[in-house]
């Protein structure tokens, strides 16, 4: 009985945290490819509203990003930005979670400037994490789109 109260007391107090917006899953979305310099690379897509994690699995190149969506185009087209998760890789679960630490892609102390993030441009006919478009500072060119 101890262990289903203890459950139930850890599922409500996830659930107002959720609401509260402190934490949010991240669904892989099988529907979603990752396009690298124009050839579909084994990836994955995680997103929540206005947050997607696009990460690179193909050999040697594995990486994981962190876009942020501001719900409208600038004048230069942006669409949002793009923080670059160093060393980690998101691994490959049908959901993560989401809060202001995890997963862990920041401004590491030892950077200047705002080399870490990225223009997020639109792709096609896509907003949100459908149809975007970004350089890596490898030059790279990525690219996520629906199968």
């Amino acid at each position: 009985m101890f262990i289903i109260s203890l459950l139930a007391i850890l599922c409500a107090v996830a659930w107002v945290l959720h609401l509260n917006e402190k934490w949010a899953f991240l669904v892989r979305d099988r529907r979603q490819v990752v396009e690298v310099n124009g050839v579909i690379v084994d990836g994955d897509v995680h997103w929540h509203r206005f947050v997607a994690l696009v990460t690179r699995r193909d050999a040697g190149r594995q990486h994981s990003y962190l876009l942020g969506f501001a719900g409208d185009i600038d004048p230069a087209g942006n669409i949002g930005s793009i923080t670059d998760c160093h060393l980690w890789v998101a691994p490959r679960l049908p959901m993560l979670i989401h809060t202001h630490t995890y997963p862990p892609c920041v401004v590491r102390p030892d950077e200047t400037g705002q080399p870490w993030i990225w223009s997020l441009t639109e792709h096609g006919n896509g907003m949100k994490f459908v149809g975007v478009k970004f350089t890596t500072p490898d030059h790279d060119t990525v690219v996520v789109r629906s199968r």
